[in-house]
């Protein structure tokens, strides 16, 4: 049967009010809904469904909640600038933990710190599937921090053996943590997030911003996907015969979960709206 566009647009506006009454009497509706505005993310592309097209996302609060913002307009905000915040609020938290736990990563194992990654994005993900409701007052905010943090921690590992002892030998010998230099460990902190900068600015220019029209849960699974990698190349021994190694990897954590963070504060209270 072939079915004209007048037909279809008349299924469209039927099917969106039904799934619309749905939702608003159940708590846990996961179910498509129509909005007119989403024709740019309409798969039937050609087909102008002005009166609502077919929109993957969920009609309730809770939901949206976990959703940040959908498509972000870069031309409307401060990139740059708000990029460049996040990273001065990551660096700024390094030091205060520093001076307040001393160099105590220098006890973890690679793995370890791919565990500790591990824990910050499985509990942004849980905090996402749960609508963003939490037990402990601790939202999603301060885990993409660490992810950050501790991405640029690894990374910082891996460029300068000469300054951060092994792990092994920390254990062994703890004087040679409180032995480190926390003025060169904050500027290497520092150099490792100008390379992870650098490397946005490469990806921006190629994809552009392609990560602005993401949901924000896919960025969690990106984080999810990159941490898989390294787990991976790790239990080859680090080997890797044609693809990115463990530094990509890790910059592709931080920087995704910089984005993260730029898309759930713009989303739940505003602050990167435009003009703000």
């Amino acid at each position: 049967m072939i079915l004209s566009i007048s037909h279809l647009r008349r299924e469209c506006k039927g099917v969106c009010e039904k799934i619309s009454k749905k939702s608003e009497t159940a708590e846990d509706a996961h179910v498509p809904f129509f909005r007119a505005d989403s024709y740019a993310r309409c798969p039937a592309q050609g087909l102008d469904f002005s009166g609502g097209c077919v929109y993957n996302e969920y009609n309730n609060n809770r939901d949206r909640q976990t959703k940040g913002t959908d498509t972000m307009d870069i031309a409307k905000l401060d990139f740059d600038r708000i990029y460049a915040s996040i990273q001065a609020e990551c660096g700024e938290i390094f030091r205060r933990k520093l001076e307040d736990y001393g160099p105590t990563w220098l006890y973890y194992r690679d793995i370890s710190l791919v565990d500790q990654l591990w824990i910050k994005v499985r509990r942004i993900r849980t905090l996402e599937e749960a609508g963003g409701a939490t037990a402990v007052g601790e939202g999603r905010e301060g885990e993409y921090i660490g992810l950050v943090n501790y991405a640029a921690i690894m990374l910082m590992k891996l460029r300068h053996p000469e300054v951060f002892p092994d792990a092994g030998r920390v254990v062994e010998n703890s004087d040679l943590a409180a032995a480190l230099d926390t003025d060169q460990a904050a500027s290497c902190f520092d150099a490792a997030l100008r390379e992870i900068t650098a490397l946005m600015k490469k990806k921006n220019q190629d994809y552009g911003c392609a990560w602005a029209e993401m949901d924000i849960r896919s960025i969690t699974d990106q984080i999810i996907i990159k941490l898989a990698r390294i787990r991976n190349i790790l239990a080859n021994g680090g080997r890797v015969q044609i693809s990115e190694n463990i530094d990509a990897q890790l910059m592709d954590v931080a920087n995704y979960s910089i984005f993260g963070l730029i898309k759930l504060r713009a989303g739940e209270d505003g602050r990167y709206a435009a003009g703000r």
